[in-house]
C-alpha cells in the first residue's frame, strides 16, 4: 500500500526507547538524511501525540510534525478518530485516512 506516511510499515507498531533505554516520553527532534526537521512525539515509548488533562480529558495532537506534514497516531499506530485525516502531506494537498494502522479509502 503506498501511504505518504514517514513511518507507517506494515504490521508494525512504532517504538522508541530513550537514550537508558527506558520507553521514550514527550516530543523528540528527528532529522532526515537530507535534512528535513519533524517532531514526534512518544508516549509509553509508543509514537502517540495523545495527551491527557489532569481530569482525564484526551488532548489530540500530531505525533508527527514538519514542514507542510502531519501524522496522527495512537499507541505506535496511524489513527484518528471521528473520521477526520491522520496523515497531511505535500503541503498539506495529500489527506490519508487511517484507523488503528488500516487506511480507510475515500
Amino acid at each position: 500500500m503506498e501511504t505518504k506516511s514517514l513511518f507507517w510499515k506494515k504490521d508494525t507498531i512504532i517504538q522508541s526507547k530513550d537514550e537508558n533505554g527506558n520507553p521514550a516520553e514527550g516530543t523528540r527532534l528527528f532529522i532526515t538524511p537530507s535534512g528535513e526537521e519533524f517532531y514526534l512525539r512518544f508516549r509509553n515509548g509508543f509514537l502517540d501525540g495523545d495527551s491527557y488533562t489532569k481530569d482525564g480529558k484526551l488532548v489530540v495532537q500530531p505525533a508527527v510534525e514538519g514542514a507542510g506534514h502531519i501524522e496522527y497516531w495512537r499507541e505506535g499506530k496511524l489513527h484518528r478518530d471521528g473520521g477526520l485525516e491522520a496523515v497531511y502531506a505535500e503541503g498539506f494537498s495529500v489527506k490519508e485516512y487511517w484507523i488503528n494502522n488500516e487506511r480507510i479509502e475515500r
